[in-house]
C-alpha cells in the first residue's frame, strides 16, 4: 500500500499558473477541486457523554458492598462504608485541589439512602454501567480492592488500593 498525500495547494496553483495546454491546465484545476473538497470536510463531533461523567479532571472511587467476600477478607471490620471513604477521598482531595471532583462508582442495587447521602455530600454517584469509562478518564481511583481498579491501571490511571492484599 502507498500513502495517499492530499493535495498541496500551493502546488496546484504553479501547475495552474505554468499550465502550457489545455489538459494541463484542467489537470490543476482538477488538483485544486480536489484540495478545495479535502479542506472542506466536515470535522467530526466528539462523542456524547453517555454516563454523564465531569469533563474536569476528576477522581473515581469504587464503592463495593460492605458484605463483598473480598472485603470481609481484605480488611479487619468489613471495611469503611460507602459514605466514609466518599468524605475521606472528598477531604484528601481539597487538601489537594479544591477543583477536582469526585465520582462515586456504585452498583445498581445499593441502598438509596446511602446514595442520597453521599450526593447530599457533593459527590457524583454514577452506576457500574460507567465505571470502566470512569476509571480510564479519571485522574485518579481509590478502591478497597474491586477488580475493576485493574482497568485504571490498563490505563495508566494511578489506583490507590486501601485492602491490605494486593
Amino acid at each position: 500500500r502507498r500513502f495517499v498525500h492530499p493535495p498541496d495547494f500551493l502546488d496546484g496553483l504553479a501547475c495552474l499558473a505554468t499550465a502550457r495546454s489545455p489538459a494541463a491546465a484542467r489537470w490543476a484545476l482538477s488538483r485544486l477541486r480536489a484540495w478545495r473538497s479535502e479542506s472542506e470536510r466536515p470535522v467530526p463531533k466528539p462523542e456524547p457523554n453517555l454516563f454523564g461523567l465531569p469533563s474536569d479532571p476528576f477522581v473515581a472511587v469504587l464503592l463495593q458492598e460492605p458484605h463483598d467476600p473480598r472485603v470481609l477478607l481484605d480488611t479487619q471490620h468489613g471495611g469503611p462504608h460507602a459514605l466514609e471513604l466518599c468524605r475521606a477521598v472528598r477531604r484528601a482531595i481539597r487538601s489537594i485541589d479544591p477543583s477536582l471532583g469526585v465520582v462515586a462508582i456504585t452498583a445498581p442495587d445499593r441502598d438509596a439512602a446511602v446514595v442520597e447521602a453521599i450526593r447530599a455530600d457533593g459527590v457524583r454517584v454514577r452506576s457500574r454501567q460507567a465505571a470502566a469509562t470512569a476509571i480510564a478518564t479519571a485522574a485518579a481511583v481509590v478502591t478497597v480492592n474491586h477488580p475493576l481498579a485493574m482497568v485504571g491501571l490498563l490505563a495508566d490511571t494511578p489506583v490507590l488500593h486501601l485492602g491490605s492484599a494486593l
